[in-house]
């Protein structure tokens, strides 16, 4: 299990190189969703790829398509990518969009068009893909 998150050293399980391991099995990373360099040492450091990856980060657009453009190529055929919280930015007007990104839901809209998804599973405000 890997942790990634742009806040640290709030606890055992987000401290980077903490003395007290939270569990052999999870290691934290402290990176900003918005870093390309972050998701190309990822990829290097971890070329087997991911069964899971959960974006539970910031809800803004930007974040959330940077997210997928960094990890969805790292998650291994029939696994899946799950992204919650896409309800907060479903209207345009919305704090949570940018100028020059589609609303949340016209995002998820232009996933459906991508060969590479398998399926598409919804329930309230996440978002789960599973990758052929």
């Amino acid at each position: 299990v890997f942790g990634v998150d742009n806040v640290h050293d709030t606890n055992a399980w987000n401290t980077p190189h903490a003395t007290l391991t939270p569990h052999p099995r999870y290691r934290f990373m402290a990176a900003d969703q918005m870093d390309d360099t972050f998701y190309k040492c990822l990829a290097a450091d971890w070329p087997q790829g991911f069964d899971i990856c959960i974006d539970d980060g910031g809800h803004f657009i930007d974040q959330i398509v940077a997210s997928f453009k960094g990890l969805w190529s790292q998650v291994k055929s029939g696994g899946f990518y799950c992204c919650e919280d896409l309800g907060c930015g479903g209207t345009p007007g919305s704090v949570f969009l940018k100028p020059g990104y589609p609303t949340h839901m016209q995002w998820v809209h232009s996933l459906m068009e991508r060969s590479d998804v398998d399926s598409f599973y919804f329930a309230g405000e996440l978002l789960i893909l599973r990758k052929k």
